[in-house]
């Protein structure tokens, strides 16, 4: 067995001599060394690929904080033209709201440097937006020049140089919004991972575009109301009679201007005043409590304060009368049964103002002693 294994080292020595191994084992080394620089390389290379990709969703929450505080649509799209450069590469960039009520899109598109593009009227079904709103997902358009669905849009697009389109739906877990769609000068621009992250992207525009929806739609509430009440005010500053509204407490919220002309006093010195303090002007107890304070005797305080009153209480009644008779002989049946009871109530008022309140007035201080009448009679 050792002369075996003698004679194959001698075999072995004479077919390879020292030189070749040591030729051998120096190539091995440099086999072993390239092997761990491309190692090294390729973890750099990792390493900056990764760095890349914190960068960008950085930057992207970046975005998102910025969107987030817009309240106004219009200046929402325009930072979002400007900011989303930051974390997406495109060439333009489209955002279509679908109205459904209306049944149209309304679209606003900015180009490289951030400046508003002119758009056509389009059809919904001509739209980037209108696809992405019924179907729910991506479309990705690799090439224009093969693309036939959007034929409008597509020329269009293609006369600005664009050669890949990528829309995405925008849509919140209460409701669905619109599109948004970027493109770019290059074919077939967008990846699978571009696309996911593209989506990330939609999600955050769609809860601030939501955001700013709801913003626009209470402003605009606001100033429906605002005008609304403009009108209400305008109304009944015209109608011919004494008009006020009242709170559920009874204070007084607004009233005309025949009614302040009526009382003598302005809008504010008439808001502390209660329903009860309001009528009590009407049937004449603040004047008479005004003679009875001065010092006049009961039976002269009466015929003042009915002699005093019957002139502005017959104008306006008389007025309001007049303006309700066409009402009510050409109202229909919706204002007819309303215009007499109204006409109706203000002949009874004006006949217990004028005449059953003073007599009852004599009758508590005279008769009942309900209320007491202490006064010294002047001499002339």
């Amino acid at each position: 067995m050792l002369v075996v294994t003698l004679a194959l080292a001698g075999c072995i020595l004479l077919r390879y001599p020292q030189n070749s191994i040591r030729s051998g084992e120096s190539a091995n080394v440099e086999y072993h060394s390239r092997w761990r620089g491309r190692t090294v390389m390729s973890g750099t290379v990792q390493r900056a690929a990764e760095k890349a990709v914190t960068e960008r969703y950085e930057a992207l929450l970046r975005v998102s904080q910025k969107l987030i505080s817009i309240r106004s649509t219009e200046e929402l799209f325009r930072l979002l033209a400007r900011e989303l450069r930051a974390v997406v590469n495109f060439y333009v960039m489209g955002v279509g709201i679908y109205d459904e009520k209306a049944h149209e899109v309304r679209l606003t598109s900015y180009g490289e440097p951030g400046a508003p593009l002119e758009v056509p009227k389009l059809a919904p079904e001509e739209t980037f937006t209108w696809w992405v709103y019924q179907h729910q997902q991506p479309l990705i358009i690799p090439s224009l020049e093969a693309e036939t669905r959007f034929p409008a849009v597509g020329e269009m697009l293609k006369n600005r140089g664009v050669r890949s389109v990528c829309a995405l739906p925008l849509t919140t877990v209460h409701r669905r919004l619109g599109g948004l769609a970027v493109g770019s000068i290059e074919a077939d621009a967008y990846s699978k991972e571009e696309v996911n992250f593209l989506s990330l992207v939609a999600n955050q525009v769609a809860l601030a575009v939501d955001d700013a929806l709801n913003f626009d739609a209470l402003q605009d509430a606001k100033e429906a109301l605002r005008k609304s009440e403009e009108s209400f005010r305008l109304t009944i500053a015209s109608i011919p009679g004494l008009v006020n509204t009242m709170s559920p407490s009874g204070e007084l919220e607004f009233a005309n201007q025949r009614w302040l002309d009526y009382h003598g006093k302005t809008l504010e010195e008439l808001k502390g005043w209660e329903t009860s303090e309001v009528s009590h002007v009407i049937v004449l107890f603040d004047f008479i409590e005004e003679m009875h304070e001065k010092g006049e005797p009961l039976e002269r305080a009466l015929p003042d304060a009915g002699i005093e009153r019957i002139r502005p209480v017959m104008i306006t009644v008389g007025a309001t009368i007049l303006a309700l008779f066409p009402l009510a002989l050409e109202g229909g049946p919706l204002w007819k049964p309303l215009c007499y009871a109204q006409i109706g109530g203000l002949a009874v008022a004006t006949f217990i103002t004028l005449l059953l309140v003073p007599v009852f007035y004599s009758i508590f201080v005279l008769d009942l002693k309900w209320i007491t009448w202490d006064v010294t009679v002047k001499e002339k």
